[in-house]
């Protein structure tokens, strides 16, 4: 049995089932140290796993601030990135990710959702849009640094908005330019697009007020609800202003908008930015 391989080791045994000790036994052939050093390995994983569950617990009550210290001074020996990066992070401190909450340092047990803090970045007015990207992909970064040096007791974020765009015959990075420089009402029209499960061009210039659930976070369409993420909100919110009924694209008479109007300015970007001139808003949906 000495010169057995993989192919025909299972073979070995006439018995019509292998029993797992049989199994265990024909394995051992191939490697006669198999038995000590898997349960070296299963002890050594045990023993890993107390441990970080010790420094999870020790870390936890850890102020948030100390941590973000700690990766200034890594991001700043980063040869070409590490300013940038670091003045980004001073953006977010200054005007989403709290350090302190009635005059207490915030500790690690206190992290904030990450979902929580994406929204609250898309949703900062002062920032135009690619700045407001670019924060993003800084606090994912700093998301994944965080998870790593604390054994996932953080764990990294997710951009949901992103994970749309895996599937989506736009990239993630034209969607971002074209939303960079259109005016409010067809920046909102490509969010509900693009960030939507495929609506139609027909229901999203049907919809009216009364579909959008600021609450819950839906707009109702004839046969489904889709939810959205905070910021697409927030820009329907600048849109109306103080209007809580009617079409929610409406002309300055209140009726329903004719859809030629926003589609020749959103046409004219696209030559602008030499786009392929020839997509349409329903190709801002459809999955690639």
């Amino acid at each position: 049995m000495t010169s057995k391989t993989m192919d025909n080791v299972f073979q070995a045994s006439e018995a019509p089932f292998l029993t797992a000790e049989l199994l265990c036994k024909e394995l051992a052939v191939l490697n006669p140290g198999c038995f000590e050093e898997g349960e070296h390995f299963r002890q050594a994983a045990a023993q890993l796993g107390k441990d970080i569950s010790f420094f999870q617990n020790q870390i936890e009550n850890m102020p948030i601030i100390s941590l973000v210290v700690l990766w200034i001074k890594a991001v700043a020996t980063l040869p070409f990135c590490g300013v940038r990066k670091i003045n980004l992070m001073a953006e977010l401190l200054k005007s989403v990710l709290a350090l302190k909450r009635n005059e207490k340092l915030l500790r690690l047990r206190e992290f904030p959702s990450h979902e929580i803090v994406l929204n609250a970045i898309r949703c900062h007015a002062a920032w135009f849009v690619e700045q407001k990207e670019d924060i993003v992909q800084l606090y994912i970064e700093f998301s994944q640094w965080l998870s790593k040096h604390t054994y996932g007791f953080i764990k990294a974020a997710e951009d949901k908005d992103r994970l749309i765009s895996e599937h989506r015959k736009i990239s993630f990075e034209k969607y971002i330019q074209l939303i960079s420089n259109l005016e409010p009402r067809e920046r909102l029209l490509v969010k509900i697009f693009y960030l939507g499960k495929s609506p139609t061009r027909e229901e999203i210039f049907a919809l009216k007020l009364e579909d959008v659930n600021f609450k819950e976070q839906y707009i109702i369409f004839p046969t489904r609800k889709v939810y959205y993420p905070v910021h697409v909100f927030e820009d329907v919110h600048y849109l109306v202003g103080e209007r809580k009924n009617g079409f929610l694209f409406s002309s300055k008479k209140g009726e329903r908008l004719s859809f030629s109007v926003p589609y020749r300015k959103f046409k004219r970007m696209l030559e602008e930015l030499k786009m392929d001139s020839s997509l349409t808003f329903n190709d801002l949906s459809e999955d690639s």
